[in-house]
């Protein structure tokens, strides 16, 4: 008799076990307690000004269209939702940097999308496309970004190769060693104003790369320590009158400068 009562207990509290998942199952995945309210999308960009240039702005991510891309519907329960999807669907856009994306219960997803902030145009072919200070091709450039007016176009990046990669299409390694130096947002911001063209030139070249100032003159650099070189020009052009010299060499431990 004992026996039998044991028995029945063990089975009363297997059965209230499997009971209990159940319905915690049926709660998280069906109760409408747990249905999406609220999509809350915030966008925020890695940096700002632009290094004080203007264009680029068409290139900009809107909540709406990050809604869309990431499928997650009003209503859908908060725990079926495919979050990972969504965001592995956003790292694809090439506008996008980095993503967060997490639950808030009972019924509010929060999206988290750092944008990329386009810092030049890359001239491929007869075509010219905005890039990231990481090397990320963002968009073709419009026509009214590339033209001379009463805006300053940002310098145009001549001679970089461009690769696939998961994220989209990326200068090649030496370009964006350039890139990384030319768009760091701790240089003047008068700098690259300065300039209408970049040429990356090959790695056995020297120059490899030269800079064309929208005043005639040119300033000769090599990829190897460009940043302390960047510095220093930028130094160099509060004192100097560009249109003075035929070019300035940067290029080695003194500065060298060429007047015409």
């Amino acid at each position: 008799m004992v026996r039998d009562d044991l028995e029945l207990r063990k089975w009363l509290i297997i059965l209230g076990a499997v009971g209990g998942l159940g319905f915690s199952s049926w709660l998280l995945g069906w109760s409408e307690l747990f249905q999406i309210r609220e999509i809350s999308i915030e966008i925020r960009s890695e940096g700002e000004g632009r290094n004080g240039l203007e264009g680029g702005e068409r290139l900009r991510l809107k909540a709406e269209e990050v809604r869309e891309l990431i499928g997650i519907k009003l209503g859908e329960n908060i725990f079926r939702a495919d979050l990972r999807g969504a965001q592995e669907v956003l790292l694809r856009h090439p506008l996008v940097r980095e993503v967060a994306i997490r639950r808030a219960l009972p019924g509010r997803v929060l999206v988290e999308v750092e944008e990329r902030e386009p810092c030049l145009l890359v001239a491929l072919g007869k075509d010219y496309y905005w890039a990231d200070r990481e090397g990320y091709l963002l968009g073709k450039a419009a026509e009214t970004e590339i033209e001379t007016g009463s805006s300053i176009p940002p310098p145009f990046l001549f001679g970089a190769r461009v690769v696939k990669t998961e994220r989209g299409l990326r200068l090649c390694e030496r370009g964006r060693l350039a890139l990384w130096a030319l768009c760091d947002p701790d240089l003047d911001r008068g700098v690259l104003a300065r300039f209408s063209e970049i040429r990356l030139r090959s790695r056995s070249s020297s120059p490899e790369l030269i800079l064309q100032g929208r005043e005639g003159f040119q300033v000769l650099l090599d990829l190897e320590d460009l940043w302390e070189r960047l510095r220093l020009l930028s130094r160099l052009l509060t004192r100097l009158k560009g249109g003075h010299y035929l070019y300035i060499d940067l290029r080695f431990g003194d500065v060298v400068l060429r007047p015409h």
